[in-house]
């Protein structure tokens, strides 16, 4: 299993982390920007573990908006689909929802959690080993 998360939060960082470890997935990069996301995200992750509030790069650190979203649609266009569980304490909207599945993104689900991070990630995980 190759997973991106893209998260700038320290503590949630570390705690997606710790559920990877914790189940023995320690093939993961960790990028806290939307740019370093953007450059080296491909076909080849696994999956996509994001936040939506992110900020855009170093040089830009203040969050501003739904970058992570923007990002997805950026991924999108550039043909790299990677199923995505979005990690965020911010609203995803159905309108959202929608226009990612209409550009083919694989989105798996929104979570506030870590217990609901993990039962999701682990039941894609048993799922792409089974499959």
């Amino acid at each position: 299993m190759k997973i991106l998360i893209v998260e700038n939060d320290t503590g949630k960082r570390e705690r997606v982390v710790r559920i990877l470890e914790k189940n023995h997935i320690t093939d993961y990069h960790v990028v806290k920007f939307v740019e370093e996301a953007l450059a080296i995200a491909t076909n080849e992750f696994d999956f996509l573990i994001t936040d939506l509030g992110l900020p855009q790069s170093k040089e830009d650190p203040k969050v501003k908006g739904k970058n992570g979203f923007k990002m997805l649609l950026e991924l999108a266009k550039r043909e790299i689909r990677i199923p995505t569980i979005i990690y965020s304490f911010s609203l995803f909207l159905d309108t959202e929802k929608q226009e990612l599945k209409k550009l083919g993104v694989p989105f798996i689900v929104h979570v506030v959690d870590d217990v609901v991070l993990e039962y999701f990630l682990m039941k894609e995980v048993q799922t792409k080993k089974s499959g």
